[in-house]
Order: C-alpha cells, then sequence, then structure tokens
C-alpha cells in the first residue's frame, strides 16, 4: 500500500464503519425506545402496507363491537318497555273476561271497566312514545298486515283496534289516517265505530248486508257528517262527534300508497273501535297514522356491527315496531258481553303479536352477544399477527444495541490510529534521513 498524506484511505475505511454502526446503534436504540421495528416505511417498505391495513381492520372491528354493545343495550331496554306493555295487555283481558260475565255486569260497571282500559291503553301510548336510547326512541313506525278475505264484511280480512279519539284531540280535533302499502285494486278499507257501537262511519257499513249500527259517510267519494245528520238505514242520527270529515273509500292517491282519513271535531270520549276490512283475497300492509301525515315505511333500524361497508356483512337489521294500541291491534269494547269476549280474542292476537317482537328481540340480542365475541377475537388474532411485523423484539435489540455500541467505541479507536498512523510513518521515514532533525 502506497504511503500517502493527501489520502487517507484507512480513516476513510474507519470512518465509513463508524456511520454504519452508529446507524445500526440508533436504529435499535428508536426501536428500543418505541418498541416498534418499524418506525418508518424504510424499515420495512412491504410491511408498513401490511400493518396500516391490519391496523384499520383493528380500530374499525373496535368500533363496530362498540355499535354492537349500543344495539344491544338499546334492544335491552325495549325489551323491559316490552314487559310493561305486556303487563297492561294481561291486565285488559282480565277486564275483557269480567266484562264477559253478562249475567252479573251492571252498565256502571261496563263503564268503569271501559275507564280503565282507557287509562290503562293511554299507558301503553306513554310506554310506546316516552321510553327513549341516547335521545332516540327505541320504538318507531311500524307496518302491520290483514289477512286476506273475500269481498263485504262478513267475508273479508278483518282485524279491530281500540283508540280514544277524545285524548287524542288537538283543539278538539283528532285527524287519522290510513295507508295501504300494498293493496292494489282493493285495498283494505278504514271504517270507525262509536264508543257505545251504535255509530259506524266508512264504506262498509252503508254497504253491508243486515246493518246493526246507524251507518254514515258510506260513498266512494269524500263526504262530511254532521251532529244530527240522518244514518242510511233510517235507525237513528249522529251524536258522537260534532262532526266528521271523511275523504271516501277512494282516498287519496299519495304517489306509492293510498291514503284514507276521518278527521273527528269533538269526538266522544271513550274507546272508538277500529275496523280494517280487507276485501282482497291476499294479506295487506297498512299503517295507522294519528294526528300526522302518513310516510312510506323506510328502513332505519340497521345496526352496523362489522367494520366494512358492505349492507350484507357488516349491518343487522333489528327491526322497529310500536306498542301503541293501535299498532298492537288491542281491542277493548266493554259495552256488552259479546263485545268483551271478542275482545278477549284480540287482545289474544296482541299479545301472540307483541310476544313474538319480543321473541325477535332475544334473538338479536344472543346474535349481538355473539358478534361482540366474534369481533374480540378478531381484534386479537390481527393484533397477533401485526405484532409479529410492527413490534420490535426487545432482547435482540437490547443484544443488537449493546453490539453496536461496543463496535463503535472499536471503530472510533481505529480511526483515532488511522488518522496519525501515516502522518507519524512519514515524520518517522523524514527523521531517518536525517530531514527536518
Amino acid at each position: 500500500m502506497a504511503l500517502s498524506i493527501n489520502t487517507n484511505i484507512g480513516m476513510m475505511i474507519a470512518r465509513n464503519a463508524l456511520r454504519n454502526n452508529g446507524n445500526i446503534a440508533g436504529r435499535s436504540m428508536q426501536r428500543i425506545s418505541t418498541g416498534l421495528s418499524i418506525n418508518s416505511a424504510s424499515d420495512n417498505p412491504s410491511g408498513v402496507a401490511m400493518t396500516q391495513h391490519m391496523t384499520a381492520k383493528i380500530r374499525g372491528t373496535r368500533q363496530a363491537t362498540e355499535n354492537a354493545q349500543q344495539a344491544f343495550n338499546f334492544l335491552s331496554l325495549r325489551s323491559s318497555a316490552d314487559t310493561q306493555a305486556q303487563n297492561i295487555i294481561l291486565r285488559l283481558r282480565d277486564l275483557a273476561v269480567r266484562a264477559s260475565n253478562d249475567a252479573t255486569m251492571t252498565s256502571s260497571d261496563r263503564s268503569a271497566l271501559s275507564e280503565e282500559a282507557s287509562g290503562l291503553i293511554t299507558g301503553l301510548s306513554q310506554i310506546n312514545d316516552s321510553i327513549t336510547f341516547n335521545g332516540k326512541s327505541v320504538y318507531d313506525i311500524s307496518f302491520d298486515t290483514v289477512d286476506g278475505g273475500g269481498s263485504g264484511f262478513y267475508n273479508g280480512g278483518i282485524k279491530t283496534v281500540s283508540i280514544n279519539l277524545a285524548a287524542n284531540a288537538v283543539a278538539g280535533v283528532t285527524t287519522v289516517r290510513f295507508a295501504w302499502f300494498n293493496g292494489a285494486a282493493d285495498f283494505p278499507d278504514a271504517n270507525i265505530i262509536s264508543p257505545d257501537g251504535t255509530e259506524a262511519f266508512g264504506y262498509l257499513y252503508g254497504t253491508a248486508p243486515g246493518p246493526t249500527v246507524e251507518a254514515y259517510t258510506t260513498g266512494s267519494g269524500a263526504a262530511t257528517v254532521n251532529n244530527g245528520a240522518a244514518d242510511v238505514h233510517g235507525l237513528g242520527t249522529m251524536d258522537s262527534a260534532t262532526s266528521i270529515q271523511y275523504s271516501g273509500y277512494v282516498g287519496a292517491n299519495m304517489g306509492t300508497y293510498v291514503e284514507e282519513s276521518f278527521v273527528f271535531t269533538d269526538p266522544a270520549p271513550g274507546l272508538w273501535t277500529i275496523v280494517i276490512d280487507n276485501q282482497s283475497a291476499t294479506e295487506r300492509e297498512y299503517g295507522i297514522f294519528v294526528n300526522e301525515p302518513s310516510v312510506d315505511p323506510v328502513n332505519r333500524d340497521r345496526a352496523w356491527i362489522g367494520p366494512g361497508s358492505a349492507q350484507g356483512e357488516n349491518a343487522l337489521q333489528i327491526g322497529f315496531y310500536e306498542v301503541s294500541a293501535l299498532a298492537l291491534g288491542v281491542s277493548a269494547d266493554f259495552s256488552t258481553a259479546a263485545n268483551a269476549r271478542k275482545s278477549i280474542d284480540a287482545l289474544d292476537t296482541s299479545l301472540q303479536t307483541l310476544s313474538g317482537r319480543m321473541e325477535s328481540d332475544g334473538v338479536y340480542m344472543n346474535i349481538l352477544q355473539s358478534i361482540i365475541s366474534e369481533n374480540e377475537q378478531e381484534v386479537a388474532g390481527i393484533s397477533g399477527m401485526r405484532s409479529i411485523l410492527s413490534d420490535a423484539d426487545m432482547a435482540t435489540e437490547i443484544s443488537e444495541f449493546t453490539k453496536s455500541r461496543i463496535v463503535t467505541d472499536g471503530n472510533i479507536a481505529m480511526a483515532a490510529q488511522a488518522l496519525n498512523l501515516p502522518a507519524q510513518r512519514v515524520l518517522n521515514l523524514l527523521g531517518q534521513q536525517g530531514i527536518g532533525a
């Protein structure tokens, strides 16, 4: 090797080794400090993309687990409210059985039973309207079905529900709208009977054979009936309200569905009976809206319980429904023993409807618990895979850091030697030649 003072090759070699060992020591120190083996893209370019994807999946799954837990809590609260509603219907059924005892019941007894029933039905509405979770009602607009039948009242598919029109009146006026969503040509027909069972409003009772009540507003077009008007069968005059406006059997075309409506001014107190008469051969869907516009059925019942965007894989439809008397088909007509017995059957159906919804909620609660458990397991599994790529092996890094420090100390010593050695050799050579002595 040539002896040179302008280019110190040894020093260059020592400096490069010092730089490399310094980088190794710095990288080990960073990994020991952060606990991560990947602190920048240069540490593991492909690993960065993989760990970021895993991190997104972990965070999304954790949020989905929180969503599922909130949905479970939502259903748990609704289940408790359902139990309250169930107890009310059971009490109504007790009253109906009592009112069926024609041998001992007086008119004042029936009036007292009807008054209690009216309060219980109001209680159902309060449960339906007041129970909220995070400011959102646990119940939402539900759309029910009425079985198919044939033409006319005696052959049609019939469903009856009760409503206290006077209790729902705003400034003396109660508006009831009926929306038929798949009625086609023979959509169902809505009719309303006064609390004493003597007066009927709608299309059906004025056209059915053998009328048993006074019938009003029976035409297919819109009509208004005022207090004192004679009924179509000549049985009596209307006195259950100041006036009733009827949209007519043909109703109004709302674009995607048909609406039929009644507007009651000063309705008589007590429970009015709504009769849903389906004159088509197949079941039909309908909704009842009191003092509010009718709307299309919409889905607002998706719990997002997965980390992705595809609805089929990440959403669970928990279902909305209502527990009002209208939604459950609660009927409590105690005016006669015969009507009380009909109410027993109607209340049994209401209990069956509510029990079915409670059962569905129980199934969904079990599903959500399973989803929460599965999500937690998935987070643990993905976290383990990410750990292999991104977490530092502390024992290895400490060993590497210790090794690099020892090597660096040696590099520094060698760099010092490399810095002085060429010059010292030249001076020694000059001294041997008597130069500079």
